[in-house]
């Protein structure tokens, strides 16, 4: 959950709400979503800002969506407290995540600002300022938060990943593209 210390904003990440051309394909969230067998009685939220996938460079894959529902601002299976700060990045930092598909996963830090060619239905973007992780996330877990283990900082959100390493994009962009910092 994030603030720009007016509202609060759930946070997502874009290519969960985009159609094959990286465009907007609607402004309601379900949840469960519509792969999961959710539908417009399952709407929990409406999008409100989206990083353009339409751009052929991204340093941000994500969007904030406005709560139509009550929302516990924890994070599931994580019993960690949550400081409502970005997380000072390094190489070798334990995080964990939790996802839709994997729950609750821990992996090490493995590089920063690195720069990843990844595959959109639309077409390839450049992904910049990225983060490497061990194997933390599967498909289903993008947008899934992850936590520096030892302070509760916030440090970024699953974008994708393989069987080896999972990308994740940078929390303290969305500070700056977004104006918002995460709620402890």
């Amino acid at each position: 959950m994030f603030t720009d210390g007016k509202r609060k904003y759930l946070g997502i990440a874009s290519h969960c709400v985009v159609g094959g051309d990286c465009r907007l394909a609607g402004n309601l969230l379900v949840q469960p979503s519509v792969v999961d067998g959710g539908d417009k009685n399952d709407v929990i939220g409406e999008v409100y800002q989206c990083t353009d996938l339409t751009q052929p460079e991204l340093t941000t894959d994500f969007c904030l969506i406005t709560p139509k529902v009550d929302v516990d601002p924890n994070i599931l299976g994580l019993d960690l407290k949550l400081t409502g700060k970005y997380a000072d990045v390094k190489p070798g930092m334990q995080v964990v995540m939790s996802g839709r598909t994997s729950g609750v996963r821990e992996g090490t830090i493995m590089a920063t600002n690195v720069m990843v060619k990844i595959e959109y239905q639309c077409g390839y973007k450049v992904f910049k300022n990225g983060i490497l992780a061990t194997a933390l996330s599967l498909e289903g877990d993008s947008g899934a938060p992850v936590i520096a283990k030892d302070t509760g900082d916030y440090v970024g959100y699953i974008v994708g990943g393989s069987s080896t390493m999972s990308l994740i994009g940078y929390g303290k962009l969305l500070e700056k593209e977004f104006k918002v910092k995460p709620v402890a």
